[in-house]
């Protein structure tokens, strides 16, 4: 039966996207009105730039409209850009270049093509009937406007942060991304105090109006709810809104994202590993400590993690799995058999080694689950098991 929904086309997008969220190719949200009508417009863009389908011809569209086509899109769209690229080291000219690739991107994701029609050649004489063209997206509701508002323009915004980041600061470290996230939160607080109700009455009276009533708006779900015909007018240039969103809100989670990626890359191996050889007989047994709480903390007590988080946390277990083997158990090192404390070492480093392993397997399984081709739950169980339980259960099963 999920093989036959796999290959059939669906009337509209409604039901292909209820489809793919019973066969677990798309993850089930607490929103999902929201999630289908952000799905439908990176999707009904990516068709028209992709595919070149036109969406007007609802013959070659609904062609479109089936699990198989849906999974490519979703693998594309897996391919993107996080927080690794931004901790890299760029000149100002590359910081640019970056800004208008990822921008670039954004309106690829949302901007959709069509025919010239004799009213479009009336409107603007130079095009041809026929003639293809691309628009940005258009909105009937407040959800759909919100979700644009807050899901490609403010996003376009972001970018521009990231570059300006990178222009100001020349280098990306953690002081540079704290001198930011300060700046930012010093905004924050200056608005904790201004009254919602002013913020609200001050809407579309622009003499009034300020960055800080914005946000305040913002944050209270403002937007979300406004009726349609007083919705600002939504532009990814000069558009108070998105400027506000993208920094105050996206850019503000990035930027800690990027903190805590950063702290973790600045965990030197090496030095961690010669602490932990010369350390005294008594710590021995708890040795790998902080590895061990790297696991706990990011493999069984994060379960919202994102797929690339996901795929830099498998990054580094399999970094840590290498070198804990050739540190410690390969058995080219030729430990002394009577050399106690050294033996004891092996033995612990194995030990961790096979946490790791299990962790890894977790990880594995997650990976799958979030890109859709899985059916084991590895979160599900680890949720109602405890660690050990959990490691006991993957390494019965002789998972390297």
């Amino acid at each position: 039966m999920s093989h036959i929904k796999e290959i059939m086309n669906f009337k509209d997008f409604g039901e292909l996207f209820e489809a793919a969220i019973q066969l677990g190719v798309i993850d089930s949200s607490n929103n999902m009105i929201t999630s289908e009508i952000l799905y439908h417009y990176q999707f009904n863009s990516w068709l028209c730039n992709h595919k070149n389908c036109d969406l007007n011809d609802i013959e070659h569209y609904l062609s479109f409209l089936n699990i198989n086509t849906l999974k490519e899109y979703l693998n594309f769209e897996s391919q993107e850009v996080g927080v690794e690229k931004f901790l890299s080291s760029i000149s100002d000219e590359e910081a640019f270049s970056e800004f208008m690739i990822q921008h670039n991107a954004l309106r690829s994701k949302f901007r959709v093509k069509r025919r010239a029609t004799k009213f479009d050649c009336e409107q603007m004489p130079r095009l041809k009937e026929g003639d293809v063209i691309s628009f940005e997206p258009e909105y009937k509701t407040s959800k759909e406007a919100y979700i644009l508002l807050t899901e490609y323009y403010a996003r376009c915004y972001l970018e521009l942060e990231k570059s300006t980041f990178k222009q100001t600061y020349k280098v990306v470290n953690s002081d540079t991304i704290m001198a930011e996230i300060s700046e930012i939160e010093r905004f924050i607080s200056t608005v904790e105090n201004i009254s919602l109700s002013q913020a609200s009455k001050a809407y579309a009276k622009h003499s009034e109006d300020s960055t800080e009533f914005v946000y305040k708006r913002l944050k209270a779900g403002f937007y979300e709810f406004l009726e349609i015909e007083k919705y600002p007018w939504i532009s990814s240039i000069g558009n108070v809104e998105a400027m506000v969103y993208g920094r105050f809100f996206l850019f503000y989670d990035f930027l800690k994202s990027a903190l805590q990626e950063l702290s973790e890359k600045e965990w030197d191996w090496g030095d961690f590993l010669e602490k932990q050889t010369i350390s005294s007989n008594q710590n021995l047994n708890n040795g790998f400590s902080k590895l061990e709480k790297y696991i706990n903390d990011y493999v069984y007590q994060d379960m919202k993690t994102n797929l690339d988080r996901l795929n830099q946390i498998k990054r580094n277990l399999m970094s840590w799995k290498e070198q804990l083997y050739n540190a410690f158990i390969n058995p080219e090192n030729a430990i002394d058999p009577t050399d106690e404390y050294r033996n004891r070492m092996k033995m612990n480093a194995e030990r961790m080694r096979n946490k790791i392993i299990a962790a890894l397997s977790i990880i594995e399984s997650r990976i799958s689950s979030k890109s859709g081709h899985d059916n084991f739950s590895a979160t599900t169980f680890a949720i109602t098991q405890s660690n050990a339980e959990y490691e006991k259960h993957i390494l019965k099963k002789g998972i390297r």
